[in-house]
């Protein structure tokens, strides 16, 4: 990265992940991410449970344990090996971009879909499998010639890694399939497929062989996924078949609408109405992205049945980079005739008025801003740096309109609430929504002997002690992301024979009831004469 251009748009991406993390944080879902921040809690004291399928997912497992032993567990501590990550992929983006025009408008088509930002720095896998697979591919295009062993090892290190960080890497299959195959039949880059195979053939006897050893079970990952396996609303192998069909066809349609999927497809589109003119590096690019586009909707992420990937956004993270990036570099060599421009527009005003109907005006913007510069460059006028910055807004609007909504969820005031009542409260018992036992184990860094014993009242709970006070404690935060509602604790409430003695009044975000229990709920334990 030598021009100025690049290192003040990648400077502009830092300032913009740390603008969004210090000011616009989410927070946490309170599930699979505190998950994963327990067991890496659990690796810094040397504790690996081999039969959880989670612990094999080795990145942001080993990557979270740094950070805690390095800074102790906190918000930051949790975001930094994300955050991290997401500098690396803008430094790759961005090192790629083939002029500053580019490199602008492939990074508010990239905003279009705002989860790029929104696990920027959330303690998931998603946002590393994203990664993993873009520098990967990059490193095949930039390598493929080269004589260099660096290409094939580099390009191969990094698909282990998205390997070994989650099972959704096998989106990605598609794609190597076909550089494989095109490069095989057309007689090139035979020496990088060579050096990449045996990389593989290497990397891998290491990997199964450990577990082989270690484990007696070359496939315990595999066998820890099996056990771990239940029954979800994505499970389309298990549901009948209708469900698969309206997954793959009005499902997929209305997610990517919704989600602004739609932008690459569009470019897509109209590039294969135009495939004689287009160049081999053009045609190159839209074969990208079509396959990325059929493994995204048809590719199953299940060996044992045809199970296509939920329809969540970050479980596309694999994807949707490629994806982004091969539309950017189509929306900016194509020459866009007036046809185009307008089948474009016609395409946009009906998505337009999918959203309208659904009163979100919001994501009409990116299409609009889609057209805007199609049209301008019609007229060959698309170079103008001020006109792209005004696409780029409109086109990444979706990101804005996410860190606003994540500002307004409050979490900072959650927590810090949460905290304060932690700290104001001697040793007691706290009863609440799941998330609200996550995060308050979270809040107490894992400690063994924390004073606050958590529990949610959806599970079965231990009989309480009459020894210590007894804590309800509402709060919207932990009770949404939890679904807990008010008819299951008006049920538990029930079902228990609890009595609502006290309201703490002292908290905005914070609903803290001091309980009792029916005495028939208390152990019957004997009394010293």
């Amino acid at each position: 990265m030598k021009a100025s251009w690049r290192w003040i748009l990648f400077s502009s991406c830092v300032l913009l992940l740390l603008i969004s993390h210090f000011f616009f944080y989410y927070g946490h879902f309170g599930i699979d991410d505190m998950y994963y921040s327990r067991l890496a809690n659990d690796l810094t004291q040397g504790i690996l449970d081999w039969e959880d399928h989670y612990t094999y997912r080795w990145t942001i497992i080993s990557a979270l344990a740094y950070s805690y032993q390095s800074f102790g567990i906190s918000d930051l501590a949790s975001a930094l090996p994300s955050l991290f990550l997401m500098v690396l992929f803008f430094w790759f983006w961005i090192k790629e971009s083939i002029s500053i025009q580019h490199g602008i408008l492939s990074i508010g088509l990239l905003f279009a879909y705002q989860w790029h930002i929104f696990y920027s720095d959330k303690m998931m896998p998603d946002i590393y499998v994203a990664v993993f697979s873009f520098i990967a591919v990059m490193y095949y295009i930039d390598g493929k010639a080269s004589k260099s062993l660096f290409y094939p090892a580099v390009f191969t290190g990094f698909l282990f890694l998205g390997f070994v960080s989650k099972g959704t890497i096998i989106l990605l299959l598609p794609l190597l399939v076909f550089f494989f195959c095109s490069d095989h039949f057309r007689k090139k880059h035979r020496r990088f497929w060579l050096w990449t195979i045996l990389f593989h053939l290497i990397l891998y006897s290491i990997y199964f062989g450990f577990f082989h050893f270690y484990l007696g079970d070359s496939f315990a990952r595999f066998t820890a996924i099996e056990a771990n396996s239940y029954f979800n609303p994505c499970s389309y192998n298990l549901m009948p078949r209708i469900e698969t069909i309206k997954r793959l066809s009005l499902g997929f349609l209305t997610f990517s609408i919704e989600h602004h999927l739609v932008i690459p497809f569009l470019i897509f589109g109209i590039a294969a109405l135009r495939w004689s003119s287009l160049s081999t590096q053009q045609r190159f690019y839209l074969k990208v992205g079509v396959i990325c586009s059929l493994s995204a909707n048809f590719m199953t992420i299940s060996f044992s049945g045809y199970n296509p990937t939920c329809l969540d956004p970050r479980h596309f993270l694999a994807l949707t980079p490629l994806l982004f990036w091969s539309a950017s570099w189509l929306f900016v060599t194509l020459h866009w005739e007036r046809k185009s421009t307008l089948l474009l527009t016609l395409v946009s005003v009906i998505i337009g008025s999918y959203f309208v109907h659904n009163q979100n005006y919001i994501s009409i913007l990116p299409c609009l801003g889609l057209c805007i510069y199609t049209y301008a460059a019609s007229l060959n006028i698309h170079s103008n740096l001020a006109l792209i910055g005004v696409v780029v807004l409109l086109i990444s609007t979706p990101t804005w309109h996410y860190m606003q909504y994540s500002r307004s969820l409050n979490y900072q005031d959650t927590k810090h609430e949460l905290q304060t009542f932690f700290s104001q409260t001697n040793a007691s018992t706290l009863y609440g929504s799941h998330v609200l036992m996550t995060l308050g184990n979270y809040f107490q860094k894992y400690e063994h002997d924390a004073k606050l014993s958590i529990h949610d009242i959806k599970e079965s709970i231990p009989a309480p002690s009459v020894s210590v006070d007894q804590y309800l404690v509402r709060n919207w935060y932990c009770d949404w992301h939890s679904e807990l509602r008010n008819g299951d604790v008006r049920k538990w409430i029930k079902t228990h024979g609890i009595t609502l003695d006290t309201i703490v009044e002292d908290f905005n975000h914070l609903e803290i009831y001091k309980i009792k229990f029916e005495d028939s709920y208390h152990d019957d334990t004997p009394k010293e004469k």
